[in-house]
């Protein structure tokens, strides 16, 4: 957990490693003090951003208990607004957590008779055990996509985002960061 001033700066007790995985307000906390019930200091430490993280992971869960915490890091990651060097970074992780985007892509219905843009496993007709999945939960460019069993883990899971103007859908593995592609980018039957 990384803690970030409210002009989105990593705070400056707050430590910078490979683990971070997102970042959250940590300074400039209100709270209650240990003076009398009814007083209230502003306050700060990666204590104070580690319940954001909590909450929203909580709220994501109520919104989705089938998710499993894999899943729920993977929807509040993906959500957040990336800071820092592009992509995950050891000062941000994968950015400042977004709680209204994560709902939203949880919640917001497309237009329509059109699926909502959300979280999805996409199950082969071949059988329902059998989903699409990120070959070797891969982050590389050109990683394949193949059917594999349902075992509800980030590379099971993909980001269905409606794009209003085209009438068409982005395709994200939110683990990877990745969306699908045809490579080459050739409109050519039976291109692989």
């Amino acid at each position: 957990m990384a803690s970030i001033e409210q002009n989105n700066a990593r705070s400056d007790f707050s430590s910078y490693n490979n683990n971070k995985d997102i970042a959250a307000y940590g300074r400039g906390i209100w709270t209650t003090t240990n003076v009398d019930s009814t007083s209230y200091t502003s306050d700060y430490g990666t204590s104070f951003a580690a319940p954001m993280a909590a909450g929203a992971a909580a709220l994501v869960f109520s919104l989705r208990p089938d998710f499993t915490p894999e899943l729920v890091q993977s929807v509040l990651t993906s959500s957040s607004i990336d800071m820092g060097a592009e992509g995950k970074d050891p000062c941000f992780g994968h950015g400042r957590l977004r709680v209204s985007d994560a709902v939203k892509a949880l919640t917001d219905p497309a237009p329509g008779n059109v699926v909502a843009s959300g979280y999805y496993t996409m199950a082969s007709s071949l059988g329902s055990s059998l989903v699409m999945d990120v070959d070797g939960a891969s982050t590389a460019n050109d990683a394949k996509v193949v059917s594999y069993t349902r075992n509800w883990t980030a590379a099971q899971l993909f980001q269905l985002v409606y794009n209003s103007s085209d009438g068409c859908y982005t395709v994200k593995n939110p683990h990877s960061s990745k969306v699908l592609d045809i490579p080459g980018n050739r409109a050519v039957e039976g291109q692989k």
